[in-house]
């Protein structure tokens, strides 16, 4: 009888734990040795304060890190074994860092706002604080945003780990040879694509690594459209390298077809040990949040300054997280937790192409392009589960339970992620299964009816832009989580339940996109039964995904509807034919006030008005509340149609006005709740947190809809 692929048993979960005993770690000496400041701006964002925390200043430097290959906690990275040592026997790398923090110390939160920028580009000042377009060298006021994360007085530290990112954000990390000091040759896959037109469309491609010989006998370059269409070869002769890093089709001048997918396989030397960016990830936080010093003596530059440590990623960096939790990177070298809380969105179920030998951390699987990369490695879930596919049990939680080290972490979707990135397998099992629980300290949300990323611009032809933000969800979560680490006060339930996913769609794909599939690579250190190092990667068995069931066009079920923006409606007037003139109103509740005269069928239905009866049919006519002036009888007009007119002052505190008597009611109803003792306190924004909300207050909760 085949074994069930939920839920493991308490057993189950205790032979796994006791199997995992066996290689806890043991304290290492990783650590950050040296951090240089290398530039220095105070005050930053052009001088701008921000409520009562005041001037921020940014500061600008590399951070130096060793780790040691011999530490059990280490060994999760591929090929730390191989990798050039210093005289003290450590693995030597760096990375770039940005630092934003309150002048005035005292007047900051304490917490530590920790974003891995996405390939070398900083998300968060967009997402949270609906910055434009942020710089990462030269912050202007504008790039500050609403302020958000500055009003809420956050230290913020944004680091590099990726080897694609360039500029003030490039991290180094050693090559690995084999241990007589010779190079490393292994077999390597580059996937080439160009959307350009086709004038425009380059005649050369670069390779993610040098190729080990330039013989195109000893190499595979392949094309077709999709990926459920045969690979065509490209004979020898119809393409050449023109050196180690570069190709070039032939005859001369010949450019590559746009969007078609040409792989080439080939034999590739000098991988870089890029798992190194897990340590660097861990030990920069670690580091700023504990340390006093570095190994020179230099300040640490957040020394005092914090408490809380809360770990940020948008889409590629989040899935880092996923692997940096999973792989028991959570704990640093001293035994002490490094993230409190980690805010991951879009990043889906998956992982990525990171902790591989000849990894590309840059790339992602989509719909056309990625499809081979190493995303969906189980586990998806942080429950322990069985996975049928590869006959093992696993769960993204672990390790890092059986060390005490698990942060609370707040996993956000958009509907792309259930449609591209598997982001059901978040919270099902690997047979399609709703999970009847979540796994201690975690909650799962998707935010409905938003693409990956938001869109610029007015939209393609007739397909008009998205006007949903995910801002006001991720600052909500983001208060949250804070409060859920620092009060141990718990979020919102998990939106898209496990349990309520009953009614999601299981999708058959066309067979060139076929998104429903879970893909198996060889290579690296990817331990995968019948699969060699050096094979190209080939569909094996597929999982079942579910999708989130629709209520309609962009309506998701089980999810969070974000806040749309929104204008202050005009007032109601009374309504006059083109060309008649303004006259003065006799009814008006206090004389010498007139009325703006202006078209009706200009303005937006207004709030006062409801609609005659219980439930109303499609079309029928609204009929208006009573106002502070009657309403006159309708008179027909043009086309056999019916006009109204209705007459309101635009003053709010008119004595016997519709707002006035809710004013008076509401006044009444503080009177009564002081009188108790019960009165509320006043109720915050959720589109931004003002400083003028009170931090003892109500905190503002995500949209229940």
């Amino acid at each position: 009888m085949p074994r069930s692929p939920r839920a493991a048993t308490p057993t189950l979960l205790a032979a796994a734990i006791g199997c995992a005993l066996l290689g806890a770690p043991a304290l290492a000496e990783a650590h950050i040795t040296r951090i240089e400041i290398t530039q220095v701006e105070s005050p930053a964002f052009g001088g701008a304060a921000f409520g009562d925390v005041g001037l921020y200043e940014k500061l600008i430097g590399r951070a130096f890190g060793e780790v040691d290959p011999r530490a059990p906690e280490n060994r999760a990275i591929t090929d730390i074994e191989l990798a050039p040592r210093n005289a003290r026997g450590m693995v030597e790398y760096d990375t770039g860092i940005l630092i934003l923090r309150p002048v005035d110390p005292a007047k900051g939160n304490r917490r530590l706002f920790y974003e891995l920028t996405n390939r070398g580009v900083i998300l968060s000042l967009r997402a949270l604080d609906d910055s434009p377009n942020p710089s990462t060298t030269n912050p202007a006021a504008a790039d500050a945003g609403n302020g958000f994360l500055m009003r809420r007085g956050y230290t913020l530290l944004y680091t590099g780990w990726d080897l694609s990112a360039v500029g003030p954000f490039a991290s180094h990390f050693p090559v690995a040879t084999q241990r007589n000091g010779a190079p490393i040759v292994g077999p390597a896959i580059d996937e080439l694509i160009f959307d350009n037109p086709p004038a425009v469309q380059p005649m050369t491609a670069t390779l993610s690594y040098p190729a080990a010989a330039l013989d195109t006998a000893q190499a595979t370059l392949t094309v077709r459209s999709h990926y459920g269409d045969a690979q065509t070869a490209i004979p020898a002769t119809g393409w050449r390298f023109n050196d180690a890093r570069t190709i070039q089709l032939l005859p001369e001048g010949t450019r590559f077809d746009p969007g078609r997918l040409y792989e080439l396989a080939y034999q590739a030397r000098n991988p870089v040990v890029s798992g190194l960016a897990l340590a660097a990830v861990r030990d920069t936080p670690a580091f700023l949040h504990r340390a006093t010093t570095d190994d020179t003596g230099a300040a640490n530059p957040l020394a005092g300054r914090i408490d809380v440590v809360i770990g940020h990623g948008i889409s590629q960096p989040a899935r880092l997280l996923h692997d940096l939790v999973h792989l028991g990177f959570n704990r640093d070298e001293r035994g002490h937790q490094v993230f409190d809380g980690i805010l991951s969105y879009i990043a889906g179920a998956s992982s990525g192409f990171f902790n591989y030998r000849f990894a590309q951390p840059f790339r992602t699987h989509r719909q056309h392009i990625g499809r081979w990369t190493p995303e969906r490695v189980f586990p998806f879930a942080n429950q322990l589960l069985f996975d049928p596919v590869t006959d093992r049990f696993g769960g993204r939680l672990v390790r890092c339970t059986l060390t005490g080290t698990c942060p609370k972490i707040l996993e956000a979707n958009s509907s792309n992620e259930y449609w591209v990135k598997g982001g059901s397998l978040l919270h099902t099992d690997t047979r399609g299964h709703d999970l009847l629980f979540d796994a201690p300290g975690v909650r799962t949300y998707l935010f409905s009816s938003l693409p990956h990323s938001p869109s610029a611009g007015p939209g393609i032809c007739e397909q008009g832009r998205n006007p949903l933000s995910p801002a006001p969800g991720l600052r909500a979560l983001l208060v949250d989580l804070d409060d859920w680490i620092s009060h141990r006060t718990p979020p919102p339930a998990s939106r898209l339940r496990p349990v309520r996913l009953r009614p999601a769609v299981r999708r058959r794909h066309p067979r060139h996109h076929d998104l429903g599939r879970c893909d198996r690579l060889a290579g690296g250190r990817l331990a995968v039964p019948g699969v060699r190092a050096g094979d190209r990667p080939r569909w094996q068995r597929s999982r079942r995904r579910p999708v989130p069931g629709r209520r309609g066009p962009g309506r998701d079920l089980h999810r969070l509807w974000l806040p749309r923006r929104r204008v202050r409606r005009a007032r109601p007037v009374r309504r006059v034919r083109p060309g008649d003139p303004v006259r003065e109103d006799p009814r008006r509740p206090r004389g010498g006030r007139r009325s703006t005269a202006v078209a009706r069928g200009a303005l937006p239905e207004p709030p006062g008005l409801r609609r005659s009866g219980a439930r109303r049919r499609r079309g029928a006519r609204a009929r208006p509340l009573p106002a502070a002036g009657r309403r006159r009888p309708h008179r027909p007009g043009r086309a056999g149609q019916q006009r109204r007119e209705l007459t309101v002052d635009p003053r709010s505190d008119v004595p016997g006005s519709r707002r006035a008597r809710h004013a008076s009611r509401a006044a009444s109803a503080r009177s009564r709740a002081d009188a108790r003792g019960t009165s509320r306190a006043p109720i915050c924004d959720l589109q931004a947190r003002a400083p003028a909300c009170p931090d003892e207050g109500p905190r503002y909760a995500l949209p229940r809809h």
